[in-house]
């Protein structure tokens, strides 16, 4: 990750994860762990909503994250706690919490060590990506240049794409009940050009605007001078324009 994403997420990131907290309908006073915190988009907000008698910790393997959200909590006065922690190894003991978050995250823990840190009745709730236009038409731009070995439609990804059926399938083997997956479609507008490119730089294509960069010189200003061009395409009276689309599941120990 560059210096760029550890200190500034793209502004969606903010959005999805407050509805993660809203659809996960988390009462005052409750004790809630998100796992991959990252910046605290779903963290910040669950402190906002469990306040002073509850209790809310996130976790992340970066510590710039863990250091950057839990100042950012205390500016804002909440009791929002981050821990420096790999989610493959949960260091909590068994019936810690009510909630268990996450937001873009299911794909690196295991549903199964989650569901021993619930308290009977607890609740999971979780993010997904299923589709994000964007990264799709830029993953077919780069694929011009640096096409990915094995995969059939020649597009690199950046990012994991889920579908009801499979998050409910992990929900289901993890134990979990009361199962309820959702859809939201979401377009979000960039002021301009070089936002957008700012955010497609900061959001996981970094290597492989690396490896064209390394290709030659003026390749990657090449990719960017075409990519603006082509932008023009979805520009709307606000800006630039691309939908993503999200999936939020939830399960009942």
């Amino acid at each position: 990750m560059t210096a760029i994403w550890k200190t500034v997420a793209p502004p969606y990131w903010a959005y999805f994860g407050q509805r993660l907290v809203d659809l996960a309908n988390i009462p005052a006073a409750a004790r809630v762990l998100d796992i991959g915190s990252g910046r605290g988009t779903s963290l910040l907000p669950a402190a906002t909503r469990v306040g002073p008698r509850g209790l809310a910790v996130g976790i992340d393997n970066w510590k710039e994250h863990v250091q950057g959200t839990f100042f950012e909590g205390k500016q804002r006065g909440l009791d929002a706690w981050m821990v420096e922690m790999d989610a493959e190894h949960l260091g909590f003991r068994n019936d810690s919490f009510d909630y268990v978050l996450s937001g873009f995250a299911v794909c690196w823990f295991s549903l199964r060590d989650v569901f021993p840190l619930l308290r009977d009745g607890g609740r999971i709730a979780l993010s997904s990506w299923a589709w994000q236009q964007d990264s799709e038409w830029m993953g077919e731009l780069i694929g011009r240049l640096i096409p990915e070995p094995g995969n059939t439609d020649k597009r690199p990804r950046v990012y994991s794409m889920d579908t009801v059926e499979s998050l409910e399938d992990v929900l289901d083997k993890a134990g979990f009940r009361d199962i309820l997956v959702l859809r939201e479609d979401r377009a979000f507008v960039f002021r301009d050009e070089e936002e957008w490119w700012g955010v497609m730089e900061s959001s996981g294509w970094q290597n492989h605007l690396a490896r064209i960069q390394s290709s030659g010189s003026g390749v990657l200003e090449k990719l960017k001078g075409d990519a603006c061009a082509m932008l023009q395409n979805h520009q709307d009276a606000d800006g630039i324009r691309f939908t993503r689309s999200v999936l939020f599941a939830f399960g009942t120990k």
